[in-house]
């Protein structure tokens, strides 16, 4: 429950930031993004580097990341 909570907080943040109406699933994809992210890089033996690829990805897209596939 905690977890949602916090999920809905972003989702709201990230709206009012670029003017998007509550409850756009763009929104709730990008919080859920974020949040799953701060997981993962905080069990990589390397978080900044993990991080600083994480949001690349969100950045430039999969194709950048992994061109070949």
């Amino acid at each position: 429950m905690r977890a949602h909570g916090r999920r809905v907080i972003e989702v709201r943040a990230i709206a009012q930031e670029v003017g998007a109406p509550e409850g756009d699933v763009t929104c709730a994809s990008l919080a859920r993004f974020a949040l799953e992210a701060r997981d993962l890089v905080g069990r990589h033996p390397d978080p900044r580097r993990a991080a600083g690829e994480v949001f690349a990805l969100l950045e430039h897209g999969w194709a950048a990341a992994h061109p070949d596939g």
